[in-house]
């Protein structure tokens, strides 16, 4: 669980009653034991400074996985003066992410808040592009997204019309039409494809029913086998359920 407040804390001291205030209730009501020391209970802080006389808050800095209400103090603490201190030597507060080293009692840059391990999207590494320049456009993009929720396409589907996004200026209703990637969605359809595979399949049958988990999703793979990969796994499912109970 994961609680985020308000910024309405103004010194170490009242964030740290919040905590011991929130540690309490939660320990109450039995949700957890709350124990910062065995990693049950994390605090991130943000603390950004503010003139004073005004509401403008200056650029936040994180603080994260305090491991005790005194280091969430000293950190906040800390981090008001070492802020301050870039302030008013000229320099800007710059967005990023911090530890607190409860030794040293000073808080460690850990990256810029947008830097880090992330993976390059690899529909447009491929082709050499920059995202800015991708032809797979939000609105395109958000299109096909569009047509997955509302069952129009399966998850492969969608996979292979979003390669298409890459090499036509179609639109992705034009590219599932033009190509039949519809989704099968008619019931009487995947009944019949249901009924074919269920014949076929008797020894998996026999095993789901002695209640081995794994035969349901090979019997599901059957059927989207057959479809071609059209079929909408989720009434496959529920259909192959069905009828699996109804024979038992």
């Amino acid at each position: 669980m994961e609680i985020v407040t308000e910024p309405d804390f103004r010194t170490p001291h009242h964030a740290a009653e919040f905590l011991k205030a929130l540690r309490t209730q939660v320990r109450y009501v039995g949700a957890s034991e709350c124990s910062m020391e065995n990693g049950t209970m994390r605090v991130d802080a943000n603390i950004s400074i503010r003139p004073k006389g005004t509401n403008q808050m200056n650029t936040k800095v994180e603080v994260k996985n305090i491991n005790s209400i005194r280091h969430v103090s000293d950190a906040i603490a800390h981090e008001i003066n070492r802020q301050s201190a870039e302030v008013q030597a000229g320099k800007a507060v710059v967005l990023h992410t911090r530890l607190w080293d409860p030794d040293k009692k000073v808080t460690l840059p850990m990256r810029a808040k947008f830097e880090g391990p992330c993976v390059p999207d690899p529909a447009v590494k491929d082709r050499s592009l920059e995202l800015n320049s991708s032809p797979v456009t939000p609105a395109r993009f958000a299109a096909l997204l569009k047509m997955l929720s509302q069952d129009e396409i399966n998850a492969n589907a969608a996979r292979e019309v979003l390669t298409y996004l890459f090499d036509s200026d179609e639109t992705p209703e034009a590219i599932v039409n033009a190509r039949g990637f519809k989704q099968v969605s008619d019931a009487g359809d995947l009944e019949a494809m249901i009924d074919k595979v269920l014949a076929a399949q008797a020894a998996v049958v026999a095993d789901f029913r002695a209640g081995q988990g794994k035969a349901l999703g090979f019997l599901i793979g059957q059927v989207m086998q057959a479809s071609g990969g059209k079929a909408n796994p989720k009434m496959i499912r529920e259909l192959l359920m069905k009828k699996l109970n109804a024979a038992s």
